[in-house]
C-alpha cells in the first residue's frame, strides 16, 4: 500500500524533508510579456529588444518599475546586445538560454560589452549555452552574487571573451565545448576561477573539455567531478586547461582548494584525484587531472585494528615510504602500533600522531595485500548520542615526494549514530541502533543520486502499520524513500539486537551511494546515519551480550572477567581488547534482551524541519 496523504503540518515537513530543492522560479520577462523569446519586443521593460547602438546594458531580473524581478529569456537567432547583467541586485534572478544553433554577441559600442551572471548584493543569475557566445570583454560571475548564480556550457558550446572571473557555479559538461580567453585583465589574469566558486567538470568516457587561456589562468575554489555511468580509472589523466601560466600572479601558487568527486561513481577506496601543471599544449602550460591509487588505513571499530591496504584489484603495487595518523580527539594508542619493522623507524608516537619512515627503502604494497599496524584505534566511548570520535586522518608519502590525504575506511557497527544495514547481494535493509543511546525518532529518508532505490519493494513502515498506522510515505522514487511519523515518535532501543526491517529497497545492480537521514523528536533539524553494505543481520549483538544468549546477566559479567588481557568479547562495542570499557557496557546495559521497535508515549506532532606530525616529512631520504 502506498499512501501519499499528508496532513497540513505534515505537508510542510514533506516539503523540506523529502524534495529535491526547487530551482528558481521561471517567469517571463515582465509581466506583460508573451513569450519569453530575446526578439519579443513585448519582453521588455522600455518596449523594444536591447540594441547595443542605443542603449547601455540589457538587465535580466531587474527592480526597475515595470520589469519583472523574475525572467527568463531565449536566444533565438544570431543577436547582438550591450552589456548584460542577469539579476540586478538582491532580490531579482534571471536566466538566459542560448540553445544549439543560436547565437549572442556582446559587444562594445555605447558599453563595454561585457557579460554579468548574477548581480551585486545577491542577485542570482543563471546562464545556460549550448550554442555561441561572444563577449567583447569580461564575463564574470560575481563574488557577491547569489551563491547559485550559475554559467553551465554543455553540447557544442562556444564561449569567447578577452578575460573572465568565474567564482559561482560554473558547469562544463561533455567533451565537446570550446571556452576560450583571449586576452588578460588589468591584473593580468586571463581567467580567474575564484576560490569561493564550484568549478564542475562534467564527462563520461569520451574525456573532458579543455579550456584554453591565452594568458594566466589563476586557479581556486571546489573542483567537482561528476562521471554519470562512468568510472576513472588509475593512470587516467584529463586535460582541463590549456594557458600561458598557471597562477603567475600568486606569491605561492593557489591551484584549487578541493577536490570533490562525490559525484564519480564505482570508486575504489584509495582512488586519488590530483591537479598539477605541466608543460605543454597551444599555449605553454597544461592543467591536468590525474588519477592514482594510494594505499588506504582501514580500521576496525569493534577491535581498533588499523591495516594498510592496497585495494587495487589490477595488479598495480603500490609504493610508500612515510604515512602519518593523527586524531586530534586523542583517539590513539602508541603503545599497541606494531610498525611495519625493517628500516621502517616510528617518529614519536602519541594519543594525537603516529608515524613511520623509511629512510633507505620503499615498501612495496601488492594489489590486494594489507598490512597490520596493531590495534591503534582506541576512542573514549561517546558521551552521548551522536557524539562521533572517527577523527582520524591519513597521509602517505610517494617514492618522488608527494604527501596525500587518503580518506580512512572504517569497517564494522559504528556506536554513535543510527545505521542503515544493507545487503549489497539481496538488496534487503534494516534500520539498527548500535550506538548504546535509546532515541525517538519521527522521520527518515534515504537517498540515492545514481538512482539506485527500489520503491516498489520497499516494507515501509506506513506499509507495515508501525506506530499505530501515523508514518506517511512522502514523494517516493528511486532517488528518495521517506517517511514522516505525524504523532509521537519511535523509539529505537539502546542495544545492537534491535532491527527494523524495511524489505528490499535496494537494487543490487545500483551504485553504492545510499544517503541515509533521519529526525530525533524534538529537533528541527535532519542527522546524517552511516549506511553500511554488509550481510543482512538477524542480530547485530546485543551491547554486553558477552556470551550470545539473548539477555544481558550475571553470565556476561563472569566471561568479561576470565576473559585475558588479548581476548575479544563477542558484542563487544566498545574498540579493542577487553577492559574496563567493557565493564561499563555490562553493567548499563544489565537486565536488556533483544526486542522490537517500540512506540513511545505520543506527543505533539513535530515542528517543521528546517532543514607536529608532518615534521617527519623533512626528514624524508632521497638521494
Amino acid at each position: 500500500m502506498k499512501r501519499y496523504l499528508f496532513p497540513a503540518a505534515a505537508a510542510a515537513l514533506v516539503a523540506v524533508l523529502a524534495s529535491p530543492q526547487d530551482a528558481a522560479a521561471q517567469n517571463n520577462w515582465s509581466q506583460f510579456a508573451v513569450d519569453n523569446e530575446w526578439s519579443n519586443n513585448s519582453n521588455w521593460d522600455v518596449g523594444f529588444a536591447p540594441d547595443p547602438a542605443f542603449d547601455t546594458e540589457a538587465v535580466i531580473g531587474s527592480t526597475t518599475l515595470g520589469a519583472a524581478t523574475t525572467a527568463t529569456v531565449n536566444v533565438n537567432g544570431a543577436l547582438t546586445t550591450p552589456t548584460v547583467q542577469i539579476g540586478q541586485g538582491g532580490g531579482t534572478s534571471g536566466t538566459v538560454t542560448i540553445g544549439a544553433g543560436q547565437s549572442l554577441t556582446a559587444v562594445a559600442d555605447l558599453s563595454e560589452g561585457d557579460f554579468f551572471i548574477g548581480g551585486s548584493e545577491g542577485g542570482l543569475g543563471v546562464l545556460n549555452v549550448a550554442g555561441t557566445l561572444a563577449v567583447a570583454r569580461e564575463i564574470e560571475t560575481p563574488t557577491d552574487a547569489d551563491f547559485n548564480s550559475t554559467l553551465s556550457l554543455s553540447g557544442s558550446a562556444s564561449v569567447t571573451a578577452a578575460y573572465g572571473f568565474l567564482d559561482r557555479q560554473f558547469r562544463i559538461a561533455g567533451p565537446s565545448v570550446s571556452f576560450s580567453t583571449t586576452g588578460s585583465s588589468p591584473g593580468g589574469d586571463g581567467l580567474i576561477l575564484g576560490g569561493g566558486g564550484v568549478h564542475t567538470w562534467e564527462f563520461g568516457a569520451g574525456g573532458v573539455s579543455t579550456l584554453n587561456v591565452s594568458s594566466n589562468l589563476d586557479l581556486g575554489g571546489t573542483l567537482a567531478i561528476e562521471t554519470p555511468g562512468f568510472t576513472p580509472s588509475a593512470g587516467d589523466t584529463y586535460v582541463l586547461a590549456d594557458s600561458g601560466s598557471v597562477d603567475a600572479n600568486d606569491a605561492t601558487p593557489s591551484g584549487f582548494d578541493n577536490i570533490d568527486t562525490s559525484g564519480v561513481p564505482g570508486l575504489m577506496p584509495g582512488t586519488i584525484f590530483t591537479v598539477g601543471s605541466v608543460a605543454g599544449g597551444v599555449n605553454g602550460v597544461q592543467t591536468v587531472l590525474s588519477v592514482s591509487q594510494a594505499p588506504v588505513l582501514t580500521v576496525n571499530r569493534q577491535t581498533g585494528e588499523a591495516k594498510l591496504k592496497n585495494f587495487s584489484g589490477s595488479g598495480a603495487t603500490l609504493n610508500f615510504d612515510v604515512y602519518t595518523v593523527r586524531s586530534d580527539n586523542g583517539s590513539l594508542a602508541p603503545g599497541s602500533l606494531g610498525g611495519l619493522g625493517g628500516d621502517w623507524v616510528i617518529a614519536n608516537p602519541t594519543a594525537n600522531g603516529l608515524a613511520e619512515i623509511s629512510p633507505t627503502s620503499d615498501l612495496a604494497l601488492a594489489a590486494s595485500q594489507e598490512m597490520s599496524l596493531g590495534a591503534i584505534f582506541a576512542p573514549a566511548a561517546p558521551a552521548e548520542f551522536g557524539d562521533s570520535q572517527e577523527d582520524l586522518s591519513f597521509d602517505i608519502g610517494t617514492p618522488s615526494g608527494e604527501l596525500i590525504n587518503v580518506p580512512v575506511v572504517y569497517e564494522g557497527m559504528p556506536n554513535d549514530t543510527l545505521v542503515l544495514n544493507v545487503d549489497p547481494s539481496t538488496g534487503e535493509a534494516q534500520m539498527l541502533n548500535p550506538s548504546g543511546f535509546e532515541v525517538a525518532i519521527d522521520a527518515y529518508v534515504i537517498s540515492s543520486d545514481s538512482g539506485s532505490l527500489e520503491d516498489l519493494t520497499w516494507s515501509s513502515l506506513d506499509d507495515t502499520g508501525a506506530d499505530g498506522g501515523n508514518w506517511f510515505e512522502a514523494n517516493v522514487s528511486d532517488s528518495q524513500l521517506a517517511e514522516l511519523l505525524t504523532v509521537g515518535g519511535a523509539t529505537m532501543d539502546a542495544n545492537q539486537g534491535v532491527t527494523v526491517d524495511i524489505g528490499t529497497p535496494y537494487d543490487t545492480a545500483g551504485e553504492q551511494d545510499l544517503v541515509f537521514q533521519f529526525a530525533l523528536v524534538g529537533e528541527e533539524f535532519l542527522r546524517t546515519g552511516k549506511v553500511v553494505y554488509g550481510s543482512q543481520v538477524s542480530a547485530v549483538g546485543l551491547a554486553g551480550d558477552y556470551n550470545e544468549d539473548g539477555v544481558v546477566d550475571a553470565a556476561d559479567y563472569t566471561v568479561w572477567r576470565d576473559a585475558g588481557a588479548n581476548d575479544v568479547l563477542p558484542n563487544d562495542t566498545t574498540p579493542g581488547t577487553v577492559g574496563p570499557g567493557d565493564y561499563t557496557v555490562w553493567k548499563s546495559n544489565y537486565g536488556a534482551t533483544a526486542s522490537s521497535l517500540a512506540t513511545a508515549v505520543p506527543e505533539p506532532a513535530s515542528a517543521v524541519l528546517s532543514l607536529g606530525l608532518l615534521t617527519i616529512v623533512a626528514l624524508r631520504r632521497r638521494g
